[in-house]
């Protein structure tokens, strides 16, 4: 080369060396972008966070390798069609997935949408959370789509489970409080707020010593403190003072809560109202106590019979072999009249110990009390205003009438002598139906229909202390010699052998009422219209269908028909009877089955069985009254129809009397 410049070797040897430092330069930014790439993947597994990216034009999706491991899908080709990439995602969520990939295409909304996804692996349902924007070209025109994704399973599944403890703590019928390490309230549950009366609003920031009573002892303070900081359960019963003053019982149940390095940094509280346990602990003894009067009254009202019976039999044989005024004659007299006295005050105690003899019979209470009402105006006298409010369609209860009318006899005497000055006395009966809720405010009732005998007066009234005693035997509030502390107590007695319960509402100089609470007798005795009875034929083997909902009724009655002898199939419901049915090769001799059902009536069942067994008869059970199923129109009128609730002696006439008619 001319002018001494370079020659054509010394070019090309530049020229390579020039490429050599360019390789070296390609192989230095391959290394950095592996590096980087590595970095990446980990960086993204680290996270749970896959990258994707969608070509629009070829409807391929691009995956990370973090992304295919997300979907459990195989990594052989960093590319996978849309299609299989949705395949993956459960049925329910693809259309949300699918209107957000719509609409950032269109460029109408963000791309951010929660599913969940079977992977390829076969492995569970995992939750996915993806964020993606639309890619454009020069033109502004779409052309891919491009985001992440995350596996938030484990993340979705703490926060559901911290939203069910969430949801259990604000639930729980127990009081809950949470402070921190000192004591100063962070949180209470609105259990705690029911039975304090303190809001969150009210006791965050306080100590637990706005509860404080006075009543538990400052040793017990200081072990509790004691336990807990030393990272034990402390448990123990204390009394508390609510916002409005009142003291309360509770169990409490104190732990404290350590952070991952275990540092106590903060207490819970879990405590259980102990205020119905204890008023229903004191209800026991009560009842324990007069349990054990009343076998002691009743042990001692039996021997003493015994005792009275020979006094007043031989005062009686001595008074008949004296001649009229003999002076013995009068003092036997006496002597007979104060055994007949004693037999009184024994009758009195038998009532109370509920061991008397009674006979009891249906009864309407107001026909009873009609009888009554002239015997208990003269008794009352015309300074006491008697009402009577007869409730209209009583229902019959069934009761000795005798010992009815000595229970309403004793409470109008206790009456009279509530109001010395005279007032009013109201006497009322009433149907009632109790709920199991109502029943719990009336001890020794069920759920179910009652008929209510209520005496209110005007009187002076009883505090509660004396409330707590009356039905004790021998217990008064009268003078020496003006009672025997017997009357109330042997209400209690025959209202409760009677089967009733009875409880008295009362207040200082707000007078007395004392409600009785009897079951109702069920009683169809048959109209003069209706037709004859049949004489019902002894059970010889007969099978009947008996198809019951109710599984305690179902399993009575089956237990009834079983031990007179009849061959019993049983059935939940008409589905289950219509298969019974089907399957049973000998006779059906009776359908019994219930009238309300779920899915087919009585009615339709039995026109289902008829259909390939014609000779079956059919009796229907209902709590309705079979003339009100009539006028409904659910049963014909002549139908076999057998009311609620059952007894073994109605239930085996009645079947006997339908399988001893001959069939229609």
């Amino acid at each position: 080369m001319s002018n001494g410049g370079p020659s054509f070797d010394d070019l090309r040897a530049r020229v390579a060396e020039l490429e050599c430092q360019l390789a070296a330069r390609e192989d230095e930014h391959a290394a950095q972008l592996q590096a980087m790439e590595a970095r990446l993947v980990r960086s993204q597994a680290v996270s749970r966070v896959g990258s994707w990216e969608l070509d629009l034009a070829t409807g391929m999706v691009w995956g990370s390798i973090e992304a295919f491991r997300i979907y459990g899908l195989a990594r052989a080709t960093p590319y996978l069609p849309l299609a299989e990439v949705q395949a993956r995602v459960v049925e329910s969520d693809r259309p949300v997935v699918d209107a957000a990939l719509a609409a950032v295409v269109e460029g109408e909304g963000p791309y951010e949408v929660e599913f969940t996804m079977v992977p390829g692996d076969g492995g569970a349902p995992r939750i996915v959370h993806s964020v993606a924007s639309v890619v454009r070209d020069e033109r502004g025109a779409p052309c891919a789509v491009a985001g992440v994704l995350q596996d938030v399973t484990a993340r979705r599944h703490a926060e559901e489970q911290s939203r069910k403890l969430s949801r259990a703590v604000e639930q729980s019928p127990a009081s809950i409080m949470i402070t921190d390490e000192a004591g100063r309230i962070e949180y209470v549950n609105p259990a705690f707020s029911a039975l304090t009366g303190y809001s969150l609003a009210e006791c965050a920031g306080q100590t637990p010593r706005i509860l404080k009573s006075g009543r538990v002892a400052p040793e017990v303070h200081a072990e509790l403190w004691r336990t807990v900081l030393s990272g034990h359960v402390w448990r123990g019963e204390v009394v508390n003072r609510k916002k409005n003053g009142d003291l309360y019982r509770e169990w409490a149940v104190i732990a404290p809560i350590p952070d991952a390095a275990g540092k106590i940094t903060h207490l819970v509280a879990v405590n259980q109202d102990l205020s119905e346990q204890a008023k229903l602990q004191e209800q026991l003894r009560q009842a324990q106590k007069m349990e054990a009067v009343g076998q002691l009254a009743g042990g001692v009202a039996h021997d003493f019979n015994n005792v009275l019976s020979v006094v007043l039999s031989y005062a009686s044989l001595a008074i008949d072999g004296l001649a009229v005024g003999d002076p013995l004659r009068d003092d036997l007299q006496q002597i007979a009249r104060a055994g007949q006295r004693a037999a009184d005050l024994t009758r009195q105690l038998l009532a109370f110990s509920r061991r008397q003899v009674l006979q009891p019979r249906v009864l309407d209470l107001n026909d009873s009390l009609a009888a009554m009402e002239r015997m208990l105006r003269r008794l009352l006298g015309e300074d006491v205003d008697l009402r009577m409010d007869a409730g209209p369609g009583l229902w019959s209860v069934k009761a000795d009438a005798g010992q009815i009318e000595q229970v309403v006899m004793n409470l109008v005497v206790n009456v009279r002598d509530a109001m010395p000055g005279g007032g009013r006395l109201t006497i009322e009966t009433a149907n009632v139906e109790l709920d199991d809720a109502l029943a719990q405010q009336v001890p020794g009732t069920r759920a179910g229909r009652h008929v209510r005998l209520a005496v209110s007066d005007t009187g002076t009234g009883m505090d509660e202390q004396t409330q707590a005693h009356i039905f004790e035997p021998f217990f008064t509030t009268k003078g020496p010699g003006k009672g025997t502390g017997l009357g109330l107590s042997t209400v209690l007695g025959i209202v409760q052998q009677s089967g009733g319960a009875l409880r008295v509402h009362s207040a200082p100089g707000e007078g007395a009422r004392f409600e009785i609470y009897l079951r109702c007798e069920d009683s169809a005795p048959e109209r003069a219209s209706a037709r004859p009875s049949v004489a019902p034929r002894r059970p010889t083997g007969e099978t009947i269908l008996v198809v019951e909902d109710e599984a305690q009724v179902r399993q009575l009655v089956r237990e009834i028909l079983a031990r007179k002898g009849y061959v019993v199939l049983d059935a939940p419901g008409p589905a289950e009877a219509l298969a019974l049915s089907a399957t049973h090769a000998a006779t059906i001799h009776l359908l019994l089955t219930d009238l309300v059902m779920p899915g087919l009536n009585g009615r339709q069942l039995a026109e289902r069985v008829l259909e390939s067994r014609p000779d079956v008869r059919v009796l229907y059970m209902s709590g309705y009254p079979g003339g009100v199923i009539a006028e409904r129109g659910v049963l014909e009128e002549d139908a076999e129809f057998l009311a609620k609730p059952i007894t073994p002696a109605a239930l085996l006439a009645k079947v006997g009397e339908v399988l001893g008619t001959s069939h229609p």
